[in-house]
């Protein structure tokens, strides 16, 4: 933080969260708080902290989810906290576009990454909908994280501004493809 200068090229990506499954009715409040503040909480801290180095064409992005939208029985603080994190980058645009800092939200689709690995593994009672990522590795569901990394290069580096601040950017949105070079 200390070795970045203002006006240096900086772009922020929020991209850590936990999603820990787990029943609403039986679970503590750790389980509600640690993905609030882990999820929402520290990526808002992080972007208010390095906002005053942020000027004009440079921008946050957050890495979404289809959770953010779609609710998920045994997910609910991950689901809560992505569509709580989306809402905030969306208000965050509308305040800091007239500076021409833009902050966007992106959805990867189901990554090849430890969290998949950790949903997978959980049992039918803690998260019912468990077997929808059982499927997804052995039915070719799962995105690479390279994939991923390519999308969000062009989302990042490649669109205007104005798009990227308003357009929730889909992986698996087909009219993309041809920009970002996947066929």
């Amino acid at each position: 933080y200390a070795e970045i200068a203002p006006n240096d090229s900086l772009s922020i990506i929020h991209n850590a969260a936990i999603a820990i499954p787990g029943q609403f009715d039986v679970s503590d409040e750790d389980l509600l708080l640690s993905h609030i503040q882990t999820n929402v909480i520290a990526p808002l801290l992080i972007t208010k902290r390095l906002l005053p180095l942020l000027s004009a064409h440079q921008r946050v992005l957050h890495i979404s989810s289809g959770a953010a939208m779609h609710p998920i029985s045994g997910l609910m603080p991950y689901c809560a906290s992505k569509a709580a994190m989306q809402m905030a980058m969306q208000c965050l645009n509308e305040e800091l576009s007239a500076k021409g800092i833009h902050c966007g939200n992106l959805r990867p689709g189901m990554v090849d990454t430890p969290m998949q690995t950790g949903l997978i593994d959980a049992g039918g009672d803690v998260l019912p909908t468990m077997q929808i990522y059982r499927d997804a590795l052995p039915g070719g569901k799962l995105i690479s994280p390279e994939r991923v990394a390519k999308f969000t290069a062009w989302v990042l580096l490649k669109t205007e501004d104005k798009a990227f601040g308003e357009t929730l950017w889909n992986i698996y949105d087909d009219s993309h493809l041809v920009n970002w070079g996947v066929s």
